[in-house]
């Protein structure tokens, strides 16, 4: 756990002398856990906590996944550019995102009445399963978590 009289972040954001508010601070901490022996520039920081700030609930909640899994890899600006720009966030269930994808990818026509008894509901289990989907909270699935790596 980092303590606040010991953080070199907080140290630096002190010395600047300039006026930042809790938000700003509970970010900079955050990444400082995350990153723990890394240099951070405040900078930069600042940058990407602009740009957190803007994020809703649920891309929120992805970009914590993101630095709690994927610090150890990716600089912070990674981490929020992905969040931002290459993250794709379904709001439903899991079987819900199967019926999109199966008839969105396939014509189902030709199947006829055969179509209707395609299990959504395993399908769906089976991606979260297999890591190809992440929930991230009630309705809420990260779609294409293999492609941050």
């Amino acid at each position: 756990m980092i303590t606040l009289d010991k953080s070199p972040l907080l140290l630096a954001i002190n010395a600047s002398g300039e006026e930042i508010c809790n938000d700003f601070l509970l970010f900079a901490l955050s990444v400082e856990k995350a990153y723990k022996k890394v240099e951070l520039d405040i900078e930069t920081l600042k940058e990407c906590f602009d740009i957190v700030e803007g994020f809703d609930d649920n891309k929120q909640t992805l970009f914590a996944l993101l630095l709690s899994d994927y610090s150890y890899s990716y600089d912070i600006g990674s981490l929020v550019n992905y969040a931002e720009n290459n993250a794709n966030l379904f709001d439903g269930s899991a079987s819900e995102y199967a019926y999109e994808l199966i008839n969105d990818c396939y014509d189902l026509k030709p199947m006829g009445t055969l179509a209707n008894y395609i299990d959504y509901d395993s399908f769906g289990s089976d991606m979260l399963l297999n890591n190809e989907i992440v929930e991230l909270g009630h309705n809420c699935l990260w779609t294409n978590p293999n492609d941050i790596y």
